[in-house]
């Protein structure tokens, strides 16, 4: 079996203290289905646990017609339910009914989630089932350990930045397709995050996901990776999904978490990542942001302005309340400038660090911006339209000075009516020259 205080695997039954981290387990085991149940018309067998959250149990199991190991979720939340020992039901306090049965809607939401998504990287459902009271939910076994127990030993509890931007990378393209289908995982953090024996990133536990754009006072949530809107049931989206990434992407780096969403707004308003070298710095600033419209709204946009070099000189662009924000990619060289100006909210902000992010209202009056910024922002601006409109606004330009500035005296015969006879004579005075200089065939 493992403990579930601190994942040390392989423990027999016998012993009654874990040797790890010396937790006492024979309450633990009391709260265990035992192994050798049956659940689901005996279609799965419990063989061990495999961790203990708030909500649940996770069990190590194996299809028996097929003898597949797999993976059996418990929905068994901690302080509202207690387990029968000779039946395996769980008791439910008549005071704590009602907290259940609104928690359970959450679990089984989780099954109906993971039947949507489809992805090498997001755990995959098998089942769902009712039984002992309680819900389960059935997934693939996955054969690894949890980034956050990946991190504990590591020297300093930390990875370098190359290791970092691998198991982000990972999690950016299933975010993105989730995001699309308007899912939101809303319970990014280390424990959520597995790293396979063959090194692939997975991301499980979407018992906190919701589908839609608000949430509610009851939404499960981790204090410590939680943005505002989470935490207040506000208003959720994929800016809620960046700001959790953007925590676990602070503590990956640095071995630490940075102040939770609510001391920031008691306590320590003004927080800003400068522990963090570029383009890190920027990357968790922007994540973190404690208002959910100055955030980026695409996951995928945010990471590729930070490190897809053909993102140099583009901009991407969001408009929410009359704010017009946008984010231009520099080049890395001009980290070096550290030429930065601060104006007031209502002006521009701008920095010359490897991304720089200019906010102002739609009514700001213009602001002077250095040159290079402003040549590449252009060019990322620039489409096919606007190259066809200036070379026929080029070529009409030459036509008419063709006509105005050309020595002949009678071109003004060239355009009187009637007077075919006048207009052969001037041809023929004129030569090619008439066709070259105003672009047209004499004949």
């Amino acid at each position: 079996m493992c403990c579930c205080y601190c994942d040390r695997d392989g423990l027999s039954l016998s012993p009654q203290i874990c040797p790890k981290c010396n937790a006492y387990l024979l309450s633990l085991r009391r709260d265990l289905l035992p192994p050798g149940t049956l659940l689901n018309h005996s279609k799965y067998r419990i063989d061990s646990s495999l961790g203990r959250g708030g909500f649940g149990v996770t069990y190590r199991g194996i299809h028996t017609d097929l003898s597949q190991p797999i993976a059996i979720k418990e929905f068994y939340p901690l302080g509202h339910a207690v387990r029968d020992r000779e039946t395996s039901q769980l008791i439910i306090p008549s005071d704590k009914e009602e907290t259940f049965q609104r928690s359970i809607k959450f679990f089984l939401r989780e099954a109906q989630i993971l039947n949507s998504i489809c992805h090498p990287n997001v755990v995959r459902f098998r089942d769902y089932f009712l039984e002992n009271n309680t819900a389960y939910i059935v997934m693939n076994l996955i054969s690894g350990q949890t980034l956050s127990s990946f991190l504990k030993a590591q020297p300093n509890n930390c990875l370098p930045p190359a290791k970092v931007k691998e198991i982000i990378s990972a999690l950016i393209e299933p975010l993105e397709t989730i995001h699309k289908a308007s899912i939101y995982h809303l319970d990014i953090k280390p424990d959520n995050i597995l790293i396979t024996d063959d090194g692939q990133i997975v991301l499980i536990d979407f018992g906190a996901s919701k589908q839609g754009v608000s949430s509610h006072n009851s939404q499960p949530y981790t204090l410590s990776y939680a943005p505002p809107e989470v935490i207040s049931g506000k208003k959720i989206g994929a800016y809620s999904d960046i700001y959790e990434v953007g925590v676990t992407i602070y503590e990956m780096l640095t071995g630490l978490l940075p102040p939770n969403a609510l001391d920031r707004k008691c306590k320590e308003e003004n927080w800003q990542p400068t522990n963090l070298e570029q383009p890190w710095r920027n990357l968790v600033e922007l994540a973190l942001k404690m208002k959910a419209k100055e955030r980026p709204q695409s996951i995928l946009t945010w990471w590729q302005t930070a490190f897809d070099e053909k993102q140099i000189g583009k901009s991407f662009f969001s408009n929410q309340n009359n704010q017009l924000t946008a984010t231009v990619r520099l080049p890395l060289r001009l980290e070096k400038e550290k030429n930065t100006s601060t104006l007031t909210s209502e002006k521009i902000t701008n920095r010359f660090t490897s991304s720089t992010i200019i906010e102002r209202s739609t009514s700001a009056r213009k602001t002077s911006i250095p040159l290079k910024p402003k040549i590449m922002a252009l060019i990322g601006l620039m489409k096919g339209w606007n190259l066809i409109i200036l070379a026929f606004l080029t070529v009409s330009l030459a036509r008419v000075l063709g006509l105005f500035l050309h020595p002949n005296p009678n071109y003004e015969n060239l355009f009187a009516p009637n007077n075919s006879a006048e207009l052969s004579k001037n041809q023929e005075q004129c030569g090619e020259k008439i066709g070259f200089d105003l672009g047209y065939d004499r004949y």
